[in-house]
């Protein structure tokens, strides 16, 4: 009678392990769900970062130029 009474106890502290565990690995598997699809937005940022900052350079390069020459020097005061 005790002994079946501590293996149903132990039975149901597994049950409760099982549904635990369950919930964590389904947990898991959410959350790398969720940073796969972070993952495509921060690289696709990434990529238009990467662009932005070329596309700033090359401005940059531009403003340069204007503003080692004469010509340069009065269409930038013009803009400006």
């Amino acid at each position: 009678q005790r002994q079946k009474l501590i293996v149903r106890e132990q039975d149901d502290a597994l049950d409760d392990l099982h549904l635990s565990v369950t919930r964590i690995g389904e947990m898991g598997l959410n959350i790398h769900t969720e940073l796969k699809e972070q993952e495509v937005i921060v690289d696709e940022l990434a990529e238009r970062t990467d662009h932005a900052v070329n596309n700033m350079a090359d401005v940059n390069r531009e403003v340069q130029k204007m503003l080692k020459s004469k010509e340069g020097r009065k269409q930038l005061c013009l803009i400006i």
